[in-house]
């Protein structure tokens, strides 16, 4: 009875965190969440068999070191021209400069060698400059590649690096050259077919 109190309580709060996603502007989304995050930690030991102490045992430490690592490597690409080096990198390398295609495969390299979360807090900046007359697809353009990209390798996605991570501390590994196998085809269809369409809506 304890375990359904408690589980009805999260699901109460995950609906009306869904609920306010939905009313609410992209830039309230990051504290609705963290509001919402709040109110489960606090509360839940009053519904369910928890503790604080249990709770804060039961966190990935390893996953947050890693992301912290991250955006400390995403402030040095940003301070050392490096994003600069990159581009101008992948441009001489592919054959393919600015406009959607560049930025896109900009995007999805990016997304493999530092994951997509920092890549997008990276390339946003550079949206209004680079593409002042389709901020929309533009932005449509960062989302769709960063994620896509995730499918290619396990650092594309926050999400690939903490079931690698799960799955090592259940004794299963998944290695980097089996998930490319089967993700890096997957990721290459879905990016050209994502920018294909994407391209076409700015040219109309």
């Amino acid at each position: 009875m304890i375990q359904k109190r408690g589980l009805l309580f999260v699901l109460v709060i995950l609906f009306w965190a869904v609920v306010a996603f939905l009313l609410s502007s992209p830039e309230w989304l990051p504290f609705i969440a963290f509001i919402g995050g709040a109110i489960v930690l606090l509360f839940i030991p009053l519904f369910a068999k928890a503790t604080y102490e249990g709770l804060t045992k039961r966190v990935d430490w390893s996953i947050l070191l890693f992301f912290i690592g991250l955006f400390i490597v995403l402030k040095g690409v940003e301070v050392s021209g490096l994003l600069d080096a990159v581009r101008g990198g992948f441009s001489a390398t592919t054959g393919v400069g600015g406009g959607l295609w560049g930025f896109s495969g900009l995007a999805a390299l990016l997304s493999n060698l530092i994951s997509n979360v920092p890549a997008v807090l990276l390339l946003s900046p550079s949206v209004a400059t680079s593409f002042p007359a389709n901020q929309q697809v533009a932005w449509l353009t960062l989302a769709a590649s960063s994620t896509l990209a995730g499918n290619a390798t396990i650092l594309g996605a926050a999400a690939n690096v903490i079931v690698a991570q799960s799955a090592s501390s259940h004794g299963v590994e998944i290695r980097m050259r089996d998930f490319v196998k089967a993700g890096l085809m997957v990721a290459a269809a879905t990016l050209v077919a994502a920018t294909a369409v994407l391209w076409l809506v700015s040219s109309m």
